[in-house]
């Protein structure tokens, strides 16, 4: 008799069987913060909604996702380096920290260059999209730590656990979306879904953790995984100079608000420009301090350039 053993594999059936699940479960949960919108805010609050979304998702199409799909093709070919999964998610929660140190002070200033007064006045506007730079700070985080586990998840059982995992998480959004939206508007939203990435981006280093302890010398679970939160974020003096900028920026943003006349004239100019130039200059202190303190970073990242040339 013909043995169909030859034609699939019961390993494969079930991964395929997973990842399929798995795809609905995602697709769901990418879709949940529309479903609540849609049955919760009108027709203007979506479209502010949309706005911010098309435009605060830009940094996860052009910077983020080329880095995350990097990432997992490195970590499917040498994933054993603790040091290789730090740098890279060290390298993108800096991308993360200028957005939502930096970027959410100039909201306002590029919706009215971008999208014309009528959206450069609205506060609401400008708050969702300032939400969303903050949201970049979170999908960075959550990119990158969960590219590693479909770098590296070999079994069905891992694959089914960070489904399972989703699955919660997707329920633990549906529950506090509404609240969130019903007390914080849609800026509530963003925050629900900051929430959600920072719970799955803590799953997935936990799943880091059990993995690298296979060749490591350390004994505990949590050990290792403070370790990798240690060395995955910036100093603390480099946070600290992230802090400064957004002071910065802030007081720049406060100041040309309380001079910002009617439309674009030669007075509102000078003071973008002035705001601008601050920008520039926190943003110049922040890769200063990087610099100066955050030597291992930058010859790590070079090593793995290195490695991938080769």
């Amino acid at each position: 008799p013909w043995d169909k053993s030859f034609i699939f594999k019961s390993t494969t059936l079930h991964l395929v069987a997973v990842f399929t699940i798995q795809g609905i479960f995602k697709h769901v949960l990418t879709e949940g913060d529309r479903i609540v919108l849609t049955s919760l805010a009108n027709h203007y609050h979506q479209g502010v909604y949309a706005m911010g979304s098309a435009y605060g998702g830009m940094a996860a199409r052009l910077l983020l996702q080329p880095l995350e799909e990097n990432g997992r093709l490195l970590w499917s070919r040498q994933p054993k380096s603790p040091q290789s999964y730090t740098v890279l998610i060290h390298l993108v929660l800096h991308v993360g920290f200028l957005f939502s140190m930096v970027g959410v002070n100039y909201t306002s200033l590029l919706l009215k260059l971008l999208a014309g007064r009528k959206w450069g006045d609205n506060s609401e506007a400008a708050a969702v999209l300032a939400a969303f730079c903050v949201y970049t700070a979170f999908l960075a985080w959550n990119g990158m730590t969960e590219a590693f586990v479909y770098a590296v998840a070999a079994s069905g059982s891992q694959v089914t656990t960070l489904g399972a995992a989703h699955v919660l998480v997707g329920g633990v959004f549906m529950a506090i979306a509404p609240l969130f939206v019903s007390r914080y508007g849609t800026v509530g939203l963003v925050a629900a879904n900051c929430v959600c990435m920072g719970a799955r981006a803590c799953y997935s280093i936990y799943f880091a953790s059990r993995y690298f302890l296979q060749f490591e010398k350390t004994k505990s679970v949590w050990t290792m995984a403070r370790r990798l939160i240690r060395d995955m974020f910036p100093l603390p003096i480099v946070l600290l100079s992230y802090g400064m900028a957004f002071i910065m920026t802030r007081a720049s943003l406060l100041r040309m608000r309380e001079h910002e006349p009617e439309g674009i004239t030669r007075e509102w100019l000078w003071y973008a420009s002035h705001h601008v130039g601050v920008g520039i200059l926190s943003v110049m202190l922040v890769a200063g301090s990087s610099f100066l303190f955050e030597r291992n970073f930058r010859q790590s990242l070079r090593a793995l350039f290195r490695e991938k040339e080769a």
